[in-house]
This record gives C-alpha cells, sequence and structure tokens, in this order.
C-alpha cells in the first residue's frame, strides 16, 4: 500500500490537472481508485477526488461507468503565436556516403 500511494504522489507531481483527469477515466480498479482519492484529497484537488469517489462508488455497485469530461483551458490565437519562441533546429540530410547537417 505505501509503494502505492508512493507512485501515486510520483504521478500527482508529474502531470498536468488535465492529463490527471484523462488518467482518471482510464482507472478501471476499485484500490487504484482509493489511492487516486487519497492522494488528490492530500493536492488540495477537491474536485478531482470527488469525481474519482463518484467513479469508484459506480465501479463497486456495477453501475455503468462514465468517464469524467476534461476542459482544457483555451489561448486566443493572437497571444498564443506572440507567446510561442521560435526554435532554430538543424535537419540532417542523408546522402549516398554522408550525412551533414543542414541549418534552416
Amino acid at each position: 500500500m505505501k509503494d502505492a500511494i508512493a507512485h501515486e504522489r510520483m504521478r500527482f507531481g508529474s502531470m498536468t490537472p488535465a492529463q490527471l483527469f484523462t488518467r482518471l477515466g482510464k482507472i478501471t480498479k476499485p484500490d487504484k481508485l482509493q489511492n487516486f482519492i487519497w492522494v488528490a484529497r492530500e493536492m488540495g484537488l477537491d474536485s478531482l477526488a470527488l469525481q474519482a469517489q463518484r467513479k469508484r462508488n459506480d465501479i463497486v455497485s456495477g453501475s455503468k461507468v462514465i468517464r469524467p469530461e476534461v476542459k482544457t483551458p483555451q489561448i486566443a490565437p493572437e497571444r498564443a503565436k506572440s507567446s510561442l519562441p521560435v526554435k532554430r533546429t538543424e535537419t540532417i540530410k542523408q546522402t549516398k556516403k554522408y550525412r551533414r547537417a543542414i541549418e534552416f
């Protein structure tokens, strides 16, 4: 149990809320859901914990389980373009005998 909780904490530390909601939709075992609920409450993500608890109750009672809806924040197109950095990359062109880097 301690290893499972530690694993769940590691997951919560490395995932965004949208990724956690997606993960919640994929969990089907009640014991894993219980660990998910435990850590969600520890982290103060009450809405995520509530949805996980509802899903766990549905699984235990045998009801049909519906995946939670994930709403990602929308960014205005003009802001999205201006805030993205332009990154120069190298591409490698394969010739018959040699590989050479070409910069654009």
